[in-house]
């Protein structure tokens, strides 16, 4: 998902993953999010300093009690720490299309065309195969005058979409990718 767009994924054409490309002087990558998300629509256990959220359209994760919750839309909810980062929109999509990855790749040049400083890191599978049911999009972007690191993980479940899309400076990346993963690894999908 890019600032100030409405996608989730599912495009209409299915494409390869590519990992490495684009120019992201050596940013470190978020190599796997350590999950696969399940077809199971019961809530997963909340992680110690964690509870559990249910969104409007019935998906649900794990985020620190602290952080504020928004709901727009209906389909669009965010979640933001202290500080305004790390930065979570969750957004849902009733009917996705066949391909999380197609998804991204069909979005990515539009993003690269109209983002500040957008600079790709990686578009890969999370599935453990094809990218069909997950995919990373990965990259940084210009914003306030920092450099922030974007990770849109996409997901094809049940017959939705959804998207997780977070934003870290990326001053705080390294710091963030174990919480990332914590939270994304409790995420589960509406019915």
């Amino acid at each position: 998902m890019t600032p100030g767009t409405s996608a989730t994924p599912g495009g209409t054409s299915p494409a390869s993953a590519t990992p490495g490309q684009g120019g992201s002087g050596g940013v470190p990558s978020l190599d796997r999010l350590g999950t696969v998300i399940p077809d199971d629509t019961a809530p997963a256990p909340a992680p110690a300093g964690l509870e559990t959220y249910r969104g409007a359209a019935g998906w649900s994760l794990a985020v620190p009690p602290q952080w504020a919750r928004s709901r727009r839309d209906g389909d669009r909810e965010t979640f933001t720490a202290p500080g305004g980062y790390p930065n979570l929109l969750v957004e849902t999509r009733d009917v996705a299309g066949p391909s999380s990855i197609g998804a991204w790749h069909e979005l990515e040049p539009g993003t690269r065309r109209t983002t500040a400083g957008y600079q790709l890191v990686s578009i890969r599978p999370s599935d453990g195969a094809d990218g069909t049911t997950s995919a990373v999009w990965e990259f940084t972007l210009t914003s306030g005058g920092q450099t922030v690191h974007v990770l849109d993980f996409g997901v094809v479940r049940n017959g939705h979409g959804y998207a997780l899309f977070w934003r870290v400076p990326e001053a705080q990346w390294q710091d963030q990718l174990e919480l990332i993963r914590t939270i994304t690894a409790t995420f589960r999908p509406g019915p």
